[in-house]
């Protein structure tokens, strides 16, 4: 099911608590700009495959969340060999889960196939004073599809987030500002990976940023709460900002699917021409109130 933690409400009519919005996961902003749909096709000879590897340390975090965190990381290797760059995500939040890396990525290599060899799993002391922590390594092939589109380098958005770390409950206000004129678009990224659309949304459809101007979302009169997922104390997500020189129909390349997964929209970035948007990409925490 989707999330409905984050959505976009009137302050007027409603509360931070109350929902308005039909559909929203944790938030996530993306800028956006539709241009005529061109879905890359990748044919299996057109990938190579890369043997690597991947490690994390359960510290802080369940076994599960550790195993995803050293696919993610040996699948960030395996792009940047393939693609020939060094990928950087945001800083943002301590100890980021590297959801920005596999995002950023996107833009160099696509992951066609993926096959997990083994899994090693090692103790390591990190301080005299406390015990060991198990250490899982992650041995996996994937089979990468490097991007040969040429990115446009004046056509740039920047996201800021007016907070590192919210309260559970608090309003989200985010600052873009775009290098040359663009349509935006926000998606919220959740911890367990689901996307949500912010914008366009019921209050707010095509959204346009003049040259070197900075907007603010969401608009005036409208709120944006964060909280964390269930019963967990903190969570770490992001707000992707996407930027396109033409209006982009996220919403309807992404209504068909009732979870938003990350390949589904890696998929609908990718029907864009790779000089014609550009990506922001902004990580946060939010934690649960102590009384």
């Amino acid at each position: 099911m989707r999330d409905s933690r984050y959505k976009i409400q009137d302050k007027k009519t409603v509360n931070c608590a109350s929902c308005i919005m039909n559909h929203a996961s944790c938030i996530v902003i993306i800028i956006l700009l539709q241009i005529a749909i061109r879905i890359p096709v990748y044919a299996q000879e057109d990938c190579e495959w890369r043997t690597v590897s991947g490690e994390a340390l359960a510290e802080g975090m369940s076994v599960e969340d550790a195993q995803k965190l050293a696919v993610r990381r040996a699948s960030v290797t395996a792009v940047e060999e393939i693609a020939g760059v060094r990928i950087y995500g945001g800083t943002t939040v301590k100890n980021s889960a590297l959801v920005e890396d596999i995002i950023m990525s996107m833009s160099e290599g696509h992951i066609l196939k993926k096959e997990i060899v083994n899994w090693e799993t090692e103790l390591q002391k990190i301080s005299s004073e406390t015990p060991p922590l198990p250490l899982y390594k992650v041995h996996a092939k994937l089979c990468i599809a490097k991007n040969k589109e040429q990115t446009d380098p004046f056509f740039t958005v920047s996201l800021e987030t007016d907070k590192p770390v919210y309260i559970s409950g608090d309003e989200a206000r985010l600052k873009i500002r775009t290098g040359r004129g663009a349509y935006i678009s926000i998606f919220h990224l959740s911890e367990d990976e689901k996307f949500s659309m912010l914008l366009p949304n019921k209050f707010q459809k095509k959204h346009y940023v003049e040259e070197g101007k900075e907007t603010l979302f969401p608009s005036q009169g409208l709120g944006l709460c964060v909280k964390t997922c269930g019963k967990k104390k903190k969570d770490i997500e992001y707000f992707i900002v996407i930027a396109t020189k033409e209006w982009f129909d996220f919403e309807g390349q992404l209504k068909k699917d009732k979870d938003i997964s990350i390949a589904s929209f890696y998929n609908a970035l990718l029907s864009i021409p790779a000089d014609k948007r550009a990506m922001a990409i902004g990580g946060y925490e939010v934690v649960e109130k102590e009384y």
